[in-house]
């Protein structure tokens, strides 16, 4: 089974959708196909006994609802965390680049004063 097969369909299907070349219809109908084929290859990477971390990790991943949110409200959650990343990117290379912010109290300074800049 190859993941990235899989992975890159979702993407490309909601990647559709968001431009409107799919109909929402056709997006929840495409995807609990391609969620079930990944829980069955997951489920067999499970079963591997001689790669215990694998294995667990795989299990893990079977537990995370989290990673199908973007299923359940198609209009409103994107499929990545990208756009939130690059709002705060710049406050984190400003925070890093600090010379004053050499111990834990610059740290919070800076934070408090991003914060109280941002509202």
């Amino acid at each position: 089974m190859i993941y990235g097969f899989y992975h890159g369909h979702i993407a490309s299907t909601k990647i559709s959708f968001n431009k409107d070349t799919i109909s929402l219809f056709t997006f929840l109908r495409r995807i609990p196909t391609v969620r079930k084929r990944v829980w069955y290859g997951l489920k067999a990477i499970a079963r591997i006994s001689g790669a215990l971390q694998v294995s667990r990790m795989a299990r893990d991943i079977m537990r995370a609802d989290m990673l199908w949110k973007f299923y359940k409200n198609p209009v409103n959650i994107p499929l990545t965390n990208n756009l939130a990343e690059r709002q705060i990117r710049h406050y984190v290379l400003y925070r890093k680049n600090s010379y004053f912010t050499q111990s834990e109290r610059g740290n919070r300074f800076l934070e408090r004063l991003i914060s109280l800049y941002l509202t």
